[in-house]
């Protein structure tokens, strides 16, 4: 039976990072209410600056508050040769449909950070970042999972003097 559909979710936010996004927002609703309570075009201009730093404080919050809570998803449509990048924070997605040719492998390899990152590579030379990990064999059996649901193959260059296909196919 051939898969039509695979969707690769980053999964969910760690619990800290939910209480800090959590934080960023409740902080970012703070600095808007005064924003609203303290503006009037008609004050003096060093009312209105201060009540204009109130909405620069609430726009940085936004940005950590969505830092800490946004998840990508990946959602790939063989049958239509088309992908899409979700961008999810809590019910809210937001993505669109683009197309790829081929799908030309997966790959495992360290990098400057000492992580190791799982790409999957299409159309001659791009690539999606779809996970890191931190040890070689964790990453090496996503690889190998992923590769198989994808039936393409596998490129391990864990070790970087060292690299090789696996023969992924015959698994």
């Amino acid at each position: 039976m051939e898969q039509k559909e695979i969707l690769i979710s980053q999964g969910n936010r760690p619990f800290w990072q939910i209480i800090l996004a959590a934080l960023f927002f409740t902080g970012m609703l703070i600095c808007l209410y005064f924003f609203f309570n303290t503006f009037n075009i008609f004050e003096s201009t060093k009312k209105v600056r201060n009540s204009l730093n109130f909405l620069t404080v609430a726009i940085f919050l936004f940005g950590g508050g969505i830092s800490f809570s946004i998840v990508r998803d990946y959602h790939f449509n063989f049958k239509e040769k088309k992908y899409k990048i979700l961008f999810c924070v809590g019910p809210v997605k937001i993505g669109s449909w683009k197309s790829f040719k081929n799908l030309e492998y997966i790959s495992v390899y360290r990098n400057k950070k000492n992580f190791f990152e799982i790409n999957l590579w299409y159309d001659r030379n791009r690539h999606f970042n779809l996970a890191i990990q931190n040890k070689a064999d964790i990453a090496l059996i996503i690889g190998k999972e992923l590769a198989k649901k994808l039936k393409i193959e596998l490129y391990d260059a864990t070790d970087p003097h060292n690299p090789k296909w696996v023969d992924n196919l015959k698994t």
